[in-house]
């Protein structure tokens, strides 16, 4: 019934019992890449507010937690600052879960051992070498001209990377008809040819 009949038992209350509460299992995995080199180090974008789209999760994170992640970069089992042309490795170094400004990490059994792959790809550029006249002085002639152009316009910077103190250094040789020519010297025209950038 609703009558308190707590005073008719004599009571031992000194055992005790276990609650626990286990850790919540997920999978953190770094997220592949791409750009075109240019001449800065790529910057792995570990933002907590990217965490469906830039680290998949499976498991359940509590909603409102937010995922934070330190990558590391490696070529071959090299670390690497991941700034020149290559593929490179890209794995966890170390993750941390958020709860507002509380570190709830510890709460989390995680597995961040899987990686992923960046590629930073080739700049393309088209050299030309670019034609001259003179007239005969009886000299001979030395080439210090070049003109390029980008390939791939989708990149902000056009053209060779002059902001990154890149300088473009050509070889050229010099033919009349098939005949290759070490210095033009005579009056007569002459092919120019890049060999070597």
């Amino acid at each position: 019934g609703e009558d308190d009949v707590t005073d008719n038992y004599e009571i031992t209350s000194s055992a005790t019992s276990t609650l626990t509460i286990e850790q919540r299992k997920i999978t953190v995995s770094p997220v592949g890449d791409n750009k075109t080199y240019d001449a800065e180090a790529y910057v792995y974008d570990s933002s907590i507010s990217k965490v469906t789209s830039k680290n998949y999760t499976e498991g359940d994170l509590i909603e409102g937690h937010k995922i934070i992640i330190a990558v590391q970069f490696k070529q071959g089992e090299e670390l690497k600052d991941p700034i020149n042309a290559g593929k490179y490795t890209i794995g966890i170094t170390k993750v941390t879960i958020m709860s507002g400004e509380d570190d709830v990490t510890a709460n989390y059994s995680i597995d961040d051992s899987s990686t992923a792959e960046l590629e930073i790809k080739q700049r393309e550029i088209k050299v030309t070498p670019v034609g001259d006249s003179k007239t005969y002085d009886a000299e001979a002639y030395v080439y210090v001209k070049s003109s390029y152009e980008e390939i791939d316009l989708g990149i902000e910077n056009t053209g060779l990377l002059t902001t990154k103190s890149h300088v473009l250094t050509i070889e050229v040789q010099f033919k009349q008809g098939e005949e290759l020519v070490k210095a033009p010297i005579n009056a007569g025209k002459y092919t120019i040819e890049i060999t070597k950038v």
